[in-house]
């Protein structure tokens, strides 16, 4: 579905599975992320779905208990000027 979207409904099913992704982690409940997961990796290769993408990836690190992947992310989104918003991750 999220690949024939336009871009605005795109970016809001992108916007819903980030959260869906943060509310599993509230909630210790990784069993059905990975719909969340492919929405968001399904997104196209445009410059406005980037953060998206990276979340995607962190969270994906957090639930495999990815710690490399996870402490790069980190570093990159750090580097990038996202130090505040890094406190509202999961770690």
């Amino acid at each position: 579905m999220i690949k024939d979207s336009d871009k605005y409904v795109q970016e809001l099913i992108a916007s819903i599975a980030i959260n869906y992704l943060q509310n599993c982690y509230d909630n210790n409940n990784p069993k059905n992320i990975d719909s969340a997961l492919k929405e968001i990796e399904l997104l196209p290769e445009d410059p406005l779905f980037i953060g998206y993408k990276e979340l995607a990836l962190y969270y994906k690190a957090v639930f495999a208990r990815d710690n490399l992947s996870k402490e790069t992310i980190r570093k990159i989104l750090s580097l990038s000027g996202y130090s505040n918003f890094l406190k509202l991750l999961p770690k």
